[in-house]
Formats: structure tokens, sequence, C-alpha cells
């Protein structure tokens, strides 16, 4: 009798041992994997910080390279203004008509460089919109396919706590079982 008591005994302090460290590597699993999370967490939040800084970059260069050229288009008509000024006042009726002919090929250039500086500033604004677009899509697929991990590792770690929960209930009930056998055998 006591030979079953001590190895009954020696049983217990190995199952509990057990379950000791059975439990110590579930808690290193979980911690791990909520490290994980916040790791991947944290990178996308990185990511999106590092895109919405570039997507401000490139607006901010559009902006000064369309002023850029503006005060260029602005600088030559300045110029052309100059010339046809100077060139009216020095020449004569023959040089007035010839001012009054440039001056209207010059108007034409400045329309068409105008009309060519709003269609860069067109095409630009669209291709910043296609490119936002792009981007929208791509970040809402990595999203949904994280969101479709972190659901996995919900479920898995789930299933983990109600196995360890329904152990703990059946090795309860055993022992309840084990002292009522014990008693009713005594008597």
């Amino acid at each position: 009798m006591r030979r079953n008591i001590r190895r009954h005994k020696a049983a217990v302090v190995i199952q509990r041992s057990m379950v000791g460290m059975l439990a110590r590597r579930r808690l290193r699993e979980a911690f791990n994997a909520a490290v994980m999370l916040q790791r991947n967490s944290r990178a996308m939040q990185a990511r999106v910080q590092v895109q919405t800084r570039r997507e401000q970059v490139e607006k901010s260069s559009t902006v000064v390279k369309c002023f850029i050229h503006s005060w260029y288009c602005r600088k030559q008509v300045e110029e052309l203004r100059k010339d046809y000024l100077q060139t009216q006042e020095r020449s004569n009726a023959a040089t007035k008509i010839q001012s009054v002919f440039r001056g209207g090929q010059d108007r034409q250039i400045v329309k068409a460089r105008r009309a060519l500086a709003r269609n860069n500033l067109m095409c630009c604004a669209a291709a910043v919109k296609i490119q936002a677009m792009y981007r929208r899509v791509a970040a809402v697929e990595v999203v949904a396919e994280k969101r479709a991990v972190r659901m996995q590792v919900t479920n898995k770690a789930a299933t983990k706590i109600r196995k360890v929960w329904l152990g703990y209930l059946c090795r309860k009930r055993y022992q309840e079982l084990r002292k009522e056998f014990c008693v009713t055998q005594s008597k």
C-alpha cells in the first residue's frame, strides 16, 4: 500500500512538473506571438509614415517645379515686353509694324508655353491620382492578408487555451473520482 502511495506521489510530482513545463512553454509561445504581432504592427505603421512622407515630398516638389516654371515664363514675358517697348521707341512705322507682328508671334509662343505648362500640370496631377489609387489598392490587400494571419493566430491560441482548460477539468474530475474510489475502498 505504501509503495503504491509513494508511486502515486512520485507520479503526481512528475505530472506537476510536466504540466508546469508545458504551461511555461505555452506562455513563452504566447509571449513570442504577441511580440511578433507588435513588431508587425509597428513595421506597418512605419511604412505608412514613410509613404505619407514620400507623398508629401512629391507634392512639395511638384509645387516647387510649377512655381519655378511659372516664374521662368513670367521672366520671359517680361523680357519680351521690354524688347518690344525698346524697339517701338526706336523704330519708325515699318519697324512698328514688324514689332507688332513679332509681338503677336511672341504672344502665341507664350500662349503655347502656358498651355504646355497647364497640360504638364494636369498630367502630373493625373499621375499622382493614379499612384494614390494603386497604392490604396495595394495597402488594402496587405491589410486583408495581415488580418487573416492575425485571425489564424487568434484561433490557434483560443484552441490551445480550450485544450488546456479541458485537460485541467478532466484532471480535476479524475482526482475527485480517485478520492471517492479510495474512500469507498477503505470502507
